[in-house]
């Protein structure tokens, strides 16, 4: 708005949302639905622009006839082109992917039929061709619709993946920032807490690239919703901070591995790594439904979800903690891990009394890791351990104390923190936890089965980060533990 072009309103605007397509057992039953949503956008058109259309009336029994009808009637009359605007343009196909409704989806996409949605941009494209639409400019989530359409819609040029586009959708981190000071001016909060807030926004909303080198961005729909929540309740930090909307339902992530024993595979990957390989071939703005369920299209296909991101030229993790949690529940959901309130809530009462770190991970160790088989502990590892125990606690902590993993200082990540919530008697309250895990064999090895302390290398590297967070935070009550893990057998825990 602040620096319109010479097509400022040379236009006039069409907008679809197929988001309100509803799905059906039949493609006559979701045609209709099609009609009836695309209908009332039309007769809208009309009506808003009246004094270009006059008396004009479009005919026709099928959309695409009577969206042809009006661009025949803006070219026959020189009337300004149509600005035509598609938002989740694949929403109702997404749906019939989901459900496995694989022949309604063809029915609707097959580039050798001529189904409604093809005709739909075949025309869009007639319209493209003629002038009679200026831009047609659409979003969604996959790009495996467009690209099963073909010939109807190619034409289409897909933007997402483009250098100079990547910092478009999301906020950057000078931009978070000036949105957050703009929160705390307005709202007079506290700036003593901007900075608490400014790293708990970073570790659970930034971390989005739309390319391996592009700069981490912030996603604007969650980051709002934490700070809508942050305003209501009055520049206290609410309990949830994690928008649960953007949870892929777990059936998603079975169809997109074929199968519950793939996912399990690509999520146990995920848990234990924290990354997983992705072929930089496949990363492309268009392929089609069959080459989207290829093995190989698996962490691609995560990653057009918004549940992965890139970390280098070959590995995809996880963007940020809201993913690397939702994660986690995937794990434990796959696996029938009992997460049942009974196993639990005693404990982690106790600890909102008494913080102990030993007794709620003696009963994670008993009643989590006790329902792992023991096969799992091969691959088990640091990762592992951290993040489970990390789930649990943001289950049955988030009232009280905010937890990070992971966090970047002078010195080096720091494995797990708990931060009590300023608003809370756990005020100030700081705890870092160093997390070691040791085969049987390594921790005989190493004589950890006889420690009674922490060893010194642990004690430095931990004191280190307790050491950065100081030089920022001085008023944090600080206390720094390490926990070492051998196998599923046994664990120690020490605090420093």
């Amino acid at each position: 708005g602040k620096n319109p072009t010479e097509e400022k309103n040379s236009c006039m605007v069409l907008r679809f949302n197929f988001s309100k397509i509803s799905t059906g057992k039949t493609v006559e039953i979701i045609e209709q639905s099609f009609n009836n949503i695309c209908h009332g956008e039309l007769s809208g058109l009309i009506s808003r622009y009246k004094n270009y259309f006059h008396d004009f009336e479009p005919q026709g029994d099928k959309i695409a006839d009577v969206v042809e009808n009006i661009l025949i009637e803006i070219k026959k009359q020189n009337l300004p082109p149509l600005y035509i605007i598609v938002d989740e343009y694949d929403n109702f196909t997404n749906q019939l992917i989901q459900s496995h409704n694989d022949g309604l989806y063809n029915s609707i996409t097959n580039p050798d039929g001529d189904s409604f949605l093809k005709s739909f941009f075949k025309v869009i494209k007639a319209g493209l061709e003629s002038n009679a639409v200026r831009r047609c400019y659409i979003t969604g989530v996959l790009p495996i619709t467009i690209d099963d359409l073909t010939s109807g819609f190619n034409v289409a040029e897909i933007i997402t993946l483009e250098e100079r586009f990547t910092s478009m959708l999301g906020f950057t981190q000078s931009e978070m920032e000036t949105y957050l000071d703009a929160v705390f001016e307005a709202y007079e909060f506290d700036r003593t807490h901007f900075e608490v807030i400014k790293t708990i926004l970073k570790k659970y909303y930034n971390g989005y690239k739309f390319s391996p080198t592009a700069e981490t961005l912030y996603n604007s729909t969650i980051l709002t919703f934490f700070l809508k929540q942050f305003v209501m309740d009055g520049g206290t930090i609410s309990e949830d901070f994690i928008d649960h909307n953007i949870r892929t339902d777990i059936n998603w992530v079975k169809r997109l591995a074929g199968s519950s024993e793939n996912a399990r595979k690509m999520i146990d990957t995920l848990i234990y790594d924290r990354e997983i390989r992705y072929d930089s071939v496949m990363v492309k703005s268009k392929f089609n439904m069959k080459q989207f369920f290829e093995p190989s299209s698996f962490p691609v296909s995560l990653f057009y979800l918004g549940m992965l991101t890139f970390h280098d030229e070959r590995t995809m993790t996880f963007p940020n903690q809201t993913l690397e949690t939702i994660f986690a529940s995937y794990y434990n959901e796959i696996n029938n891990i009992d997460m049942i309130a009974d196993k639990y809530a005693d404990a982690f009462a106790g600890f909102r009394q008494t913080p102990n770190l030993k007794k709620i991970f003696a009963n994670y160790w008993k009643e989590y890791v006790g329902q792992i088989p023991a096969q799992a502990f091969d691959k088990a590892n640091e990762n592992f351990f951290r993040t489970t125990f990390y789930e649990l606690c943001i289950r049955y902590l988030s009232l009280y104390f905010v937890l990070n993993i992971e966090s970047n200082y002078p010195s080096g990540r720091s494995d797990l923190e708990f931060l009590g919530k300023y608003h809370t008697q756990y005020k100030n309250l700081k705890w870092v936890v160093e997390f070691k895990h040791f085969s049987k064999e390594n921790a005989k090895k190493e004589g950890i089965y006889d420690l009674k302390k922490a060893r010194e290398e642990e004690i430095a590297q931990v004191s280190a980060y307790g050491n950065d967070i100081l030089k920022d935070f001085p008023d944090y009550d600080m206390s720094l533990f390490v926990i070492y893990t051998i196998s599923h057998e046994t664990f120690k825990v020490f605090k420093v």
